[in-house]
């Protein structure tokens, strides 16, 4: 058995179509196919299968199987994090605590000003390389955002990154909002997403609004979107990760 992987940088875009004429091409060839898309989004739908794609491609893979062996993880949400944060009418997005620069890099690839910041000057070696293998200019810098000049990027409508899961990345969101929400001149009030936790541990601190409800009320922000992936950051994480987009109202 050879598997094909088929993968893209963004939503919307044909692999789902490329797949199915694959596994038609391959069918008219006599050749066993097997089909599999691991996760899905979007609207769900009232009859067949929970997505569209599926119904398309089992289809043109002439295939039976279940659901669930076929597409384990279904969404209601159409949306990356970086897709949902273009949606929100934001023009720019500064990855704070970086590391391999993924989200400024799709963010810059579906249409947006990026900056990424990371303090550790190898993850930004790394990163610098992907920008100019790809031509992808995401704009990686070494800096410790604790002490960063973000009046510097002259910024107008912009969504900030918070890296770090509850509790450990607290000390550097509570520097980092801080000094964002004293920038003049802001168009918007700005954005700031949180990487949430379903998964709280027994002495965790703050078991309110996916582990940030303290910083979340004590800097006034409103919740207005959560994107959940399934994305495992620690062996307490296991079930997916939740991103939380909030808006100052002050």
């Amino acid at each position: 058995m050879k598997p094909l992987f088929i993968t893209a940088t963004d939503t919307d875009i044909g692999k789902t179509f490329v797949c199915s004429g694959l596994a038609y091409a391959l069918k008219k060839l006599h050749i066993d196919v097997g089909i599999m898309k691991p996760f899905a989004c979007g609207d769900k739908q009232k009859t067949g299968f929970s997505s569209s794609d599926l119904t398309m491609l089992t289809n043109a893979a002439m295939v039976n199987d279940a659901e669930n062996i076929i597409n384990p993880f279904f969404f209601p949400v159409p949306a990356s994090p970086y897709t949902a944060a273009k949606n929100l009418g934001v023009k720019q997005i500064v990855d704070i605590g970086s590391g391999d620069g993924r989200i400024a890099y799709c963010a810059k690839v579906v249409g947006l000003q990026s900056y990424g910041i990371e303090i550790d000057e190898n993850l930004v070696g790394l990163e610098n390389k992907i920008s100019s293998s790809t031509g992808v200019d995401f704009q990686p810098m070494t800096a410790d955002a604790t002490q960063f000049d973000f009046l510097s990027l002259g910024l107008s409508q912009p969504v900030f990154f918070i890296s770090g899961l509850p509790e450990v990345g607290e000390m550097l969101a509570n520097s980092v909002i801080s000094r964002i929400m004293s920038i003049p001149d802001l168009e918007v009030n700005p954005f700031f997403v949180f990487t949430g936790s379903h998964m709280m541990r027994k002495d965790s601190r703050d078991k309110s609004k996916w582990g940030w409800g303290q910083v979340i009320d004590h800097y006034d922000l409103e919740i207005v979107k959560t994107v959940t992936l399934p994305t495992y950051w620690t062996f307490d994480q296991e079930i997916d990760t939740p991103f939380i987009f909030t808006r100052s109202i002050v």
